[in-house]
């Protein structure tokens, strides 16, 4: 991850300046910044069990820096209010080494160089925050629920203060998911024989409890449920119920079935049968597999390879796993990436109930995966969506809006750009849609915010194709292995130029003279050219191609 945020910065700074990072803009506050501060440090498997306390920890102690103390002189905790004790405890706790060496890695960060007055920057507040509190849990985790995280909160934070304050004021945060755009939910339940039939029931209402959390209806949330053993039989398809009512009903009526882990059969099944338009997928949904099992699958390399092809089909899958007989090795091989956000393991049936704010937040936050078609989203709609990598011939995407306008927001880096934190942005009007050709080896996250008209009445429509399909007179914007770049139409054809980067040996007045290909960073002979669609820019080395 690292290679991407340290790539994409570099190129973006010298082709078109469209890096946006607010995450990193001193005394910048608000509950975007803090959910954006929160999504990078799960992402980069910092902190990615932290069972939403980052989150909850913001609110409490600053309300997302909304406070007007947040930013008081002479102290610079930040959103996260790091006391500077707090700070000197982080900076010389061993114990926190291997995180810091991760922090480098991924998100680029030295922790040894950081000051207290850095924690200004919401990232590095949020930092602090998530490694203060791996220093006080210890081996025994951050707690599950408000009422164990408000003890926890007191014990170790705020000794003077009243786990109350913590339980009130996290609890308005407990909204529900307020997507949008449309989820279509599959609960995969193993009734094997090594479960007894009361753990069965448990993960029932573990599913009843994640449906109390979301909008029910055809257009909205949609959930089916698959129940597993040696034959894959019982549950309900996506479009079978569209009422919350109706739906823990029919959770109610799904009976254990003693036999098998037939897990690939039932990963295969979900593709095949629920997640069909026919059984009520929606074109452009978020679709989401969540596999609930208590042991090792009867055919480990076919359920790899059924999960394989789920993810092909545009299907996230979060590994729920319970007690010690799980192989946690083959469900971070099953689930989507990251396994540190997408995998869970719990001793016994009875801790479901603790996952269900997790499971909420991941569900409620998942981009629709989106393949060569046609999609139509209400023009009131925020929609979260990723690009699959096509390494040969690249995916064209067409933002076209036929009332008010559509700010596109996209990044290599983080599975949810915005306005606070993106690689590259774009505005489609009606006047001017917006292209983005994508290639090479890495996913693309796109986000697609409408701005309402004052009569919103109409959609605005996303077209993938595959290959180089932009058109003449359309803002196209190029990706290809971390490098964004302006271009059109036109210009997409093979550069008779080499275009190099400058070296530490060039970057002077005299920057292109004496210049042997051995001192350049990229070179020819070493075919490690940038992507063809860039042009000659002043602040990079254009040779010609050798025939």
């Amino acid at each position: 991850m690292l290679k991407l945020g340290v790539l994409t910065f570099f190129v973006v700074c010298f082709v078109n300046g469209q890096l946006t990072d607010k995450t990193r803009t001193p005394n910048a506050s608000g509950s975007d910044v803090v959910e954006a501060v929160v999504n990078l440090i799960r992402e980069a498997c910092i902190f990615p069990n932290d069972k939403l306390y980052l989150r909850r920890l913001a609110y409490v102690e600053s309300m997302d820096g909304l406070e007007a103390n947040t930013y008081r002189a002479n102290y610079y905790g930040g959103i996260w209010q790091i006391d500077q004790d707090m700070f000197q405890q982080i900076a010389t706790a061993k114990v926190l080494d291997d995180a810091k060496k991760m922090i480098k890695q991924s998100i680029g960060i030295d922790w040894s160089k950081v000051q207290w007055v850095d924690l200004a920057k919401p990232l590095y507040s949020g930092l602090a925050a998530a490694l203060f509190t791996l220093l006080k849990a210890g081996n025994n985790g951050i707690p599950r629920g408000i009422e164990y995280q408000a003890n926890f909160w007191v014990n170790t934070s705020r000794p003077g203060q009243l786990a109350n304050v913590f339980f009130t004021k996290s609890n308005k945060l407990e909204t529900g998911c307020k997507r949008t755009n449309a989820l279509d939910l599959v609960f995969a339940l193993d009734s094997s024989t090594s479960l007894a039939p009361q753990d069965f029931d448990v993960a029932k209402q573990f599913v009843k409890s994640i449906v109390d959390s979301f909008e029910i209806s055809s257009d909205k949330t949609q959930v089916g449920v698959i129940r597993f053993s040696t034959t894959v039989d019982g549950g309900f398809n996506l479009n079978q119920h569209t009422s919350a009512d109706g739906l823990k009903k029919a959770i109610d009526g799904v009976q254990y079935k003693s036999g098998g882990t037939h897990t690939a059969e039932a990963i295969e099944y979900a593709i095949k049968n629920l997640f069909t338009t026919t059984n009520g997928a929606r074109l452009g949904s978020s679709k989401i597999l969540i596999l609930v099992t208590d042991g090792r699958s009867e055919n480990g390399v076919e359920t790899l390879r059924q999960a394989a092809a789920a993810k092909a089909k545009g299907i996230s899958i979060f590994a729920i796993g319970v007690t010690t007989q799980v192989v946690e090795r083959e469900l971070n091989a099953v689930a989507s990436q990251p396994t540190c956000t997408h995998v869970q393991i719990l001793n016994s049936f009875a801790d479901l109930d603790s996952l269900k704010a997790e499971i909420e937040q991941v569900s409620c936050k998942a981009p629709a995966v989106l393949t060569p078609n046609k999609y139509v989203y209400g023009c009131n709609s925020d929609v979260a969506v990723q690009i699959l990598p096509n390494v040969k011939a690249g995916t064209t995407v067409t933002v076209m809006v036929d009332e008010g306008q559509v700010n596109v927001y996209g990044s290599l880096a983080t599975s949810n750009p915005n306005a606070i934190i993106n690689d590259f942005n774009s505005l489609a009007t009606l006047s001017a849609s917006t292209s983005f050709y994508i290639k090479g080896d890495k996913a693309v996250s796109l986000a697609f915010v409408s701005n309402k008209a004052v009569s919103c009445k109409t959609n605005f429509t996303v077209n993938v194709e595959q290959g180089m399909m932009a058109h003449k007179n359309v803002h196209l914007l190029c990706i290809e292995d971390n490098i964004i770049q302006n271009c059109t139409a036109e210009t997409l054809q093979k550069s008779p130029y080499l275009i190099l980067p400058p070296g530490k040996l060039h970057m002077s007045e005299q920057y292109g003279r004496n210049i042997t290909e051995k001192s350049l960073p990229y070179s020819s002979t070493r075919k490690e050219q940038l992507p063809w669609f860039m042009q000659c820019h002043p602040r990079v080395l254009c040779l010609p191609r050798k025939k």
